[in-house]
Order: C-alpha cells, then structure tokens, then sequence
C-alpha cells in the first residue's frame, strides 16, 4: 500500500448530486465495517467484545469486511444503522488523502462510479477504492443520516472526515486524529474498550475519557518501553448515550 503522508487537501471539484439513502430501519441496528480486514485482521476477540457490548445494549450486530464494504453500501445504506463503526485506514495519492472502503477496483466499479473516479473524489491506486474528503462532502449532505446515533472511524485522521458524517445527521462521531497503526490491534482493542462503557450506559464523553485518560498517567515497567497512544476525539453531541 502506498505510504501515508500529510498533504493540503485539494480544492473541492463540482459535485454531483448525492444518491438517495434508503429508508431506516426501526429496530436497533449496529454494523462493524471492516474494509481493510485481509491485510489487517480484527482479531477475534476484539470483534467478540464488540458483538457482545452492542447485543448486550440491546443492537442487532452485522459484520461486513473487505469487498462487502461498497461504494452504495457507503452512499445508501448506512441510514439503517443506529451505530456504524468503520475500520478502515488513510492514505496518500497526488497529495490528496483517502480513505479505503474495501471495494475492488474492476472494469465495473469504475464505469459505475465514472463520475466520482473523473473528479477524483474516488482513487484506485492501491486496487482498493479510495474516498476523499470531496466524496463525502458531496454524498453526504445535511439530513442524509438522520438515524445514526453514534459513528466511529478506526482509522489514522478519521478527525478530517468526521465533520462530515455529524452534518450528515450522525449525532456524535468518535474519530482519531493524526496516524495510528492498526497492525497489531492495539487501536482495536481500544475502540472496544469504548464500546464495551458505551454499552453499560456511559455516555461518548466518559467512555472516551475513562478509556484513554488512564493509559496516558500510566507508569511504564521498563525505561525502554514505549506505547503510542493515539489522539481520541468527538464531535457532536458528546453527552450521547447508546443504551
């Protein structure tokens, strides 16, 4: 994959008009999106302390991963969803930043997305569709997911893009700034640690809080040990609840 780096974000291109999303679901709903899952596997324990967090709160978990992550999976259907948390990952291309959805790049996928890939609001460099901010700026427009509860955005300065989905109806949206490494799930095993509070009732705020406070006062056993602890923000309404 290609190496990640800090570019100026582009100049927004003329936007299409957004696809419609389809009508919500009533029932509580939660999908784990996994789109980079076959280069880096969730391990099975971190996604079974998710399963059980959201079933424990009362949801109905669906997993998708890899190729199951669409450009219309993005564009038309997370609205049936109350919790959406996408694991994905950022990267760089002619000095623009993407976001990977998990969709392969064919023949079909760019003839159906033509006008997306002509205006650079979707990439395929990597083999693997690539979003940029314009994409979601341009699909997803205000009142486009008004069912959402919470989203959150695995992935390295998911902080750009969050902006977005809380104009999109989200009402709060857990994100990362700067660059993480998901390689060795130590990110995973955060983000279930969030969910895992979330789930007994705490709201955004203090999940975040009460999750990542401790490891930052943390006492390290060896002079040599070291640990990054990546930058957890929200937006929105950070007195959310999901239970």
């Amino acid at each position: 994959m290609a190496a990640l780096i800090l570019p100026n974000l582009p100049m927004a291109h003329a936007l299409s008009p957004p696809l419609p999303m389809a009508p919500p679901q009533t029932s509580n709903r939660a999908v784990i999106i996994s789109s980079l899952d076959k280069f880096s596997p969730m391990r099975k324990a971190d996604l079974q302390s998710l399963n059980d967090s959201l079933t424990r709160a009362g949801y109905t978990v669906t997993y998708l991963k890899d190729g199951e992550v669409t450009v219309d999976l993005m564009t038309t259907q997370l609205n049936n969803y109350q919790i959406i948390i996408w694991r994905t990952d950022a990267y760089e291309h002619n000095h623009v930043v993407y976001w990977y959805l998990g969709q392969e790049v064919n023949k079909a996928s760019t003839q159906a997305y033509a006008s997306d890939f002509t205006t650079d609001q979707l990439d395929s460099a990597d083999g693997i569709i690539g979003a940029n901010v314009n994409f979601f700026s341009s699909h997803f427009n205000p009142s486009t997911l008004p069912n959402v509860k919470l989203m959150i955005i695995v992935s390295s300065m998911s902080s750009i893009i969050a902006p977005y989905f809380v104009t999109a109806g989200v009402k709060a949206v857990i994100d990362f700034a700067g660059i993480i490494d998901m390689q060795f799930n130590w990110i995973d095993y955060l983000t279930a640690g969030i969910v895992r509070l979330l789930g007994e009732g705490y709201s955004v705020a203090d999940a975040v809080y009460d999750v990542i406070n401790p490891m930052y006062t943390m006492i390290l056993r060896d002079p040599l040990d070291s640990m990054e602890i990546p930058v957890v923000a929200y937006s929105g309404d950070s007195a959310l609840t999901i239970t």
